[in-house]
C-alpha cells in the first residue's frame, strides 16, 4: 500500500487514469458483447460495430501500455532500488522486474495485434461484407426470402 502511494505522488494522475482505463475498457467490452449478438444475427451495422470497437479497445491498450511504460515503470524501478533486497540475493531483482516488465508489455502488444488481426482482417474480407449483406436484403416480391445457397454446389444441391 506504501508503494501505491509513492507511484501515486510521483506518476501524473495514477488514481485517476488507472481506474479510468478500467472503465473504458469494461464499456467497450459491453460493447463488444453487444456487437456479438448482434453479429450472430448477422446484422450489418453489428459488423461495423465490432470493426470499430475492436480498434477502439486497441488503441485503448496502447494508450494504457504506454501509459504504464513512460510513467509507472520508472518509479516503480526506483522504488525498488531504493529498498534493495537483502544480502546474498540470488539475483538483481530489480534489473528482473524490469526486464519482465517491458518482456511482458511486448508480449501483451503482441497478443492484441494478433486479436486485431483475427477480428479485423476477415470482417473486411468482401464475401463476410456480402454475406451480411445478403442477410439483411428485404425478401423477394413473392414474400419469401431468397435462398442463400443458389449457386452452390453440394452432395445435396445439385
Amino acid at each position: 500500500k506504501r508503494t501505491q502511494q509513492r507511484i501515486a505522488k510521483e506518476v501524473p494522475g495514477y488514481f485517476v487514469a488507472m481506474p479510468a482505463l478500467a472503465i473504458v475498457d469494461v464499456l467497450f467490452g459491453a460493447g463488444q458483447i453487444l456487437a456479438g449478438i448482434g453479429f450472430l444475427r448477422l446484422g450489418s451495422s453489428a459488423r461495423i460495430m465490432a470493426i470499430l470497437l475492436t480498434l477502439g479497445k486497441l488503441l485503448l491498450g496502447f494508450a494504457s501500455n504506454a501509459y504504464t511504460l513512460i510513467y509507472v515503470v520508472p518509479v516503480q524501478s526506483r522504488i525498488m532500488e531504493e529498498n534493495p533486497p537483502p544480502p546474498g540475493a540470488l539475483f538483481d531483482v530489480v534489473a528482473f522486474t524490469r526486464v519482465f516488465t517491458y518482456l511482458l508489455m511486448g508480449i501483451v502488444v503482441a497478443i492484441q495485434l494478433v486479436v486485431v488481426l483475427v477480428i479485423i482482417l476477415p470482417l473486411l474480407m468482401s464475401n463476410v461484407r456480402a454475406a451480411f449483406a445478403a442477410a439483411n436484403a428485404p425478401p423477394s416480391e413473392e414474400g419469401t426470402p431468397e435462398r442463400r445457397d443458389i449457386g452452390y454446389e453440394d452432395e445435396y444441391n445439385r
